[in-house]
Parts: structure tokens; sequence; C-alpha cells
């Protein structure tokens, strides 16, 4: 509010005094105009035409309010600068600028304990993304952190679609509970067909539901966190293997997935034809809803089809870019 006072009180005394001079001395408007611009100035040019006593009673209020504007307007901007307004403001108008230009990002609406590690895993590897939480004071507590970010109401279209979700690859909704989730997923699934929703589900139960609803994939605490702890217990080494290779920080050795695009250079050829470096090894093959593991060299291989590989990710870097040319 203060700032809106500050831009409207300057040019609201200069039409107070345009008008005022108009009326109370019949004044031309470019010369109202001209009396009101050196009154406020104090520039001390002198009067352009001589001032009746009604005049001269209203120059005396023109000048007080004057002061009075330039008064407040001196401290208003004082106190803008002092709390950070001008650092704020640009800070928006950079994050405004960067959210119109996503393209191909994840929304992470929700941002929870969940959410607040998902951020930290997506920002780890590299992946743009956009955070959608409805409360102010935890995104102001995780500003530092640089993260693309947006307050307001996720179950409301419009503002789905300023995050750009029609342009979106994937959402993850952590919302705070199921029903919310729910009609956050019918929401996004109208407006983008073909987006990635993987959802949090507070119970087995509502695995159906949301799925129902449209999530792709649904992932349940409890369920999730049993997985680990029983594999911890009986495997540990084969988890302890698996983490290290999905660490992003690893430069040894890596496990990716890669998608055959359409008119990929390797569709249709098998995998002796490749010549892919000895040290990548293709774990396996998704083909729609088959699986394949230990792959020959006669395998062969078509567009659409989800490569698992493991290797050095100076390798796996190669190989993106050969599926990519």
């Amino acid at each position: 509010m203060n700032r809106i006072l500050l831009f409207l009180l300057p040019p609201a005394l200069l039409c107070f005094g345009t008008v005022g001079y108009v009326l109370v001395e019949d004044w031309n408007w470019l010369d109202a105009f001209y009396m009101t611009v050196i009154t406020i100035s104090t520039v001390g040019y002198g009067e352009i035409h001589p001032l009746s006593e009604s005049g001269q009673t209203f120059t005396v209020v023109l000048i007080f309010l004057s002061f009075g504007t330039f008064a407040y307007s001196v401290a208003a901007l004082t106190r803008f600068v002092l709390e950070g307004g001008f650092s704020q403001s640009f800070r928006r108008f950079r994050m405004e600028h960067a959210i119109g230009q996503l393209s191909g990002h994840v929304i992470v609406c929700g941002l929870g304990r969940k959410g607040q590690a998902v951020c930290r895993q997506l920002h780890s590897h590299g992946v743009p993304f956009l955070v959608i939480e409805h409360q102010e004071a935890t995104l102001a507590e995780l500003q530092h952190l640089g993260y693309l970010q947006m307050q307001g109401n996720v179950t409301d279209d419009d503002f789905l679609r300023q995050g750009r979700i029609e342009h979106a690859r994937s959402l993850i909704a952590l919302l705070g509970n199921d029903a919310e989730n729910v009609f956050l997923i019918l929401s996004a699934r109208q407006l983008n067909s073909d987006l990635d929703i993987i959802a949090w589900g507070s119970t087995p139960e509502m695995e159906s539901k949301l799925r129902h609803a449209g999530a792709n994939r649904v992932l349940s605490p409890f369920e999730l966190g049993g997985f680990r702890v029983v594999h911890t217990l009986l495997r540990p080494n084969v988890v302890d293997f698996f983490q290290w290779a999905l660490d992003c920080d690893n430069e040894d050795l890596a496990l990716e997935q890669f998608e055959v695009p359409e008119r990929a250079t390797i569709s249709n050829k098998t995998l002796s034809e490749l010549e892919l470096s000895s040290s990548l090894n293709i774990l396996g093959l998704v083909r729609g809803e088959e699986r394949f593991f230990n792959l020959t060299g006669s395998s062969q291989f078509e567009a659409g089809d989800i490569l698992i590989v493991l290797g050095p990710r100076q390798e796996l870097n190669r190989l993106g870019n050969i599926l990519a040319a």
C-alpha cells in the first residue's frame, strides 16, 4: 500500500494544483500546470500572473500539501530501501521472467519435509523445477536456496497455467492430504494430458484413487520406508551399491535410463552393431509392459525402448549424444 501511495501522490498533487488554478484563477491548462510545478518544486521563479486573494490562499494550501507529500515520499522511499524493497522487486522480476521461460521442467507442489527433500535431489541432479506452495512463510525460509517458486493455490487452473504446466514434463503432488492431491491431479491431467504425474499417498489404499485421478506413479511413505529398511537389512551391500551408482556426484559409475527416440541412429539396430564402449553394461530393456535382461549381441532396439545402462558417467553422456543424433 505504501508503495502505491509513493507513486500516486506526486501525480495526484500535480492534478490537484493544475485543476485548482484553472478553477480559482480561470487560467489556461498550461499556465495552471506550470504554476503548479514551480510552486511544488519551490524554484522561486515567481508568479506567471498576479494572484487573487483566493489564488494566494490556494497557493499556500498547495505548498503545505507539497511539503507533506514530499516528507511522506522520502520516508516511504527510505523505508522501502532499508527493508530491501528494491532487491526484492528485482528478485521477483527475475524470477517471474525465469518462470516464463520454463519448458520441460518439473512442478513440485508442496514444500513440506518431503517437498524439500525432493527439491534438494532435483537441484543436485540439475533438473529444472518450479516449487508451488500456498504458505508464504515456508517459501520465505527457503528463498536463499534460489529455487524458482510461486506462492498460491495449486488447485487453481489459472495458477497452474502461470507455472507453465502445458510445457512441463512432470508434476509431483506432495500436498498436505490425499483429497487435495486428488483434486490437483485431476486439474493437472486436464491441462496437460502428457504430463508425468507422481503422487505421494498417505496410505496404500489411496493408490488406486490417485491412479484413477490420473497419477502415473504413486508412492506410499510407509511401504517405501519398509521396503528400504528390509532390503538394507537383508542386502545392505546391494542397497549401498545402487545408492552409490545413483549418486549424481559419482563420476566413476552411474546408473541411467535412456529412451530410444523416433528415427534414432540405433533404432532397428542390434546391440553388436552399436559397438558401444566395453565399460557400458546394458542391464535391461523396457518395451511397453515387457522387461528384458541378459541382452545378447543380436538383441534389436526399437523406437520407444527404455535402456537401463550402468557405466562411467562420461560414457553414459556419449551414449546420450548418440541417441539424440
